[in-house]
């Protein structure tokens, strides 16, 4: 399969998982959400102070190459990553507080990623000297997560019965096209895949799972609800990988950088996805 086939079916799949997850929200869930500025601030300061250490541990228990350890820095100063929306619709989480957060995690990176390098060249010093991609982040935000959203909404709004109707068709189709898109990016990166198996993806995974965890255990101390509290790990967990690439190959002129970014991103869809499918069937 192509690099081409595979860098255009990613923001097309996304595009379409936004509609869906458009489809799923109204406006009337996005004020409920306001409602809860606690869990809004806790899903949006306690990954910038929480995940940046827990990168810098891991790096020091495990002793990675400096590349590696550099990518998963920068992974951990990234905003949260669009896809994890679709996880939340998927787990029958709170969509709307996923969006949320994922919006405002973008819109505020200008200011969070200097300061998580800050803090990295302070507590451990470690200064990668962190560019912002902002240019990439609003195209991200305008065309793969605001227009398609709303999009979602507005069918759902001006053909109410024929999105009722034709949603849960929708979500199907959309997550048999993530699947089959897994099984794409795998196949172009097998090589990578295999070769760094034993190495990254374990790493990977940790990390991973370590962000999860942090993730719940920020929605119990401030007291979310169940549906909160699967929003915030799913967002703790979804790093913004093409941010991430940005900064290590174009702003910082280093493929090594980003090659722990794509194995991430190969763990990330499977496991994510099972995950949320695993929540929604307990939910019943």
């Amino acid at each position: 399969m192509s690099r081409g086939v595979v860098d255009a079916a990613i923001p097309a799949v996304t595009f379409l998982l936004m509609v869906v997850v458009g489809l799923d929200l109204t406006a009337g869930e996005f004020y409920r959400v306001s409602r809860r500025p606690v869990v809004l601030v806790a899903g949006l300061l306690a990954p910038v102070i929480v995940l940046p250490p827990l990168a810098w541990g891991l790096v020091s228990l495990t002793r990675p190459s400096p590349a590696v350890a550099t990518g998963l820095l920068i992974m951990s100063a990234c905003p949260i990553g669009g896809i994890s929306n679709a996880y939340s619709l998927l787990a029958r989480a709170n969509t709307a507080l996923s969006v949320a957060l994922t919006t405002l995690s973008c819109l505020l990176a200008a200011a969070t990623i200097p300061a998580i390098n800050a803090g990295l060249a302070f507590l451990f010093g470690y200064e990668v000297a962190f560019p912002v991609p902002g240019r990439l982040l609003i195209v991200q935000l305008m065309v793969m997560l605001a227009v398609p959203v709303l999009l979602g909404m507005f069918i759902r709004v001006r053909w109410p019965d024929a999105a009722a109707r034709h949603q849960p068709v929708a979500q199907r189709v959309a997550f048999t096209l993530v699947a089959l898109l897994i099984v794409v990016i795998v196949s172009s990166q097998l090589e990578l895949f295999l070769r760094e198996l034993t190495g990254l993806v374990p790493r990977a995974l940790l990390f991973m799972l370590v962000s999860l965890g942090a993730g719940a255990l920020a929605g119990l101390l401030i007291r979310a609800d169940s549906s909160e509290r699967v929003t915030l790990a799913l967002e703790f967990g979804t790093r913004n990988v093409a941010v991430a690439a940005a900064i290590a190959v174009t702003m910082l002129g280093r493929m090594d950088f980003a090659v722990f970014g794509a194995t991430y991103f190969l763990a990330e869809l499977p496991l994510m996805l099972l995950l949320a499918m695993t929540l929604r069937r307990a939910d019943g």
